[in-house]
């Protein structure tokens, strides 16, 4: 079997719905987000009727060097229920899902992501 050190997984964009795509490493116990970077819409992400199960997996946590959503500048990032995973300021006590609409006060880890599809 082959360590897996990186995982990347769709990260959309809280205030402007642009997608974008994650990089995460598993380091420490964590999957630290090290970086999202901005793609076309349509271009990399997978369709919205595709499976949104999380993989178990350790808590996610902001890398020291992260700097951020490439769109907005939000300084964190949050699962809603529905699986979607989107840049948040943390400094907002709650968010606005771009994937189901729903909105809510933040709370919890985020305890997984769902990989993306390698083709």
């Amino acid at each position: 079997m082959i360590y897996k050190r990186f995982v990347l997984a769709a990260v959309t964009c809280g205030n402007t719905g642009h997608p974008g795509v994650g990089r995460f490493e598993k380091r420490d116990g964590y999957l630290l987000l090290l970086g999202v970077s901005r793609q076309r819409p349509g271009s990399t992400i997978p369709p919205d009727d595709a499976a949104r199960a999380t993989t178990d997996g350790p808590a996610v946590a902001m890398a020291a060097d992260y700097r951020g959503c490439p769109s907005c500048g939000a300084d964190n990032i949050v699962r809603c229920d529905c699986g979607h995973l989107s840049c948040w300021n943390s400094a907002q006590p709650s968010f606005h899902c771009p994937g189901c609409g729903v909105a809510g006060v933040v709370s919890g880890v985020i305890a997984g992501v769902t990989p993306l599809a390698s083709g």
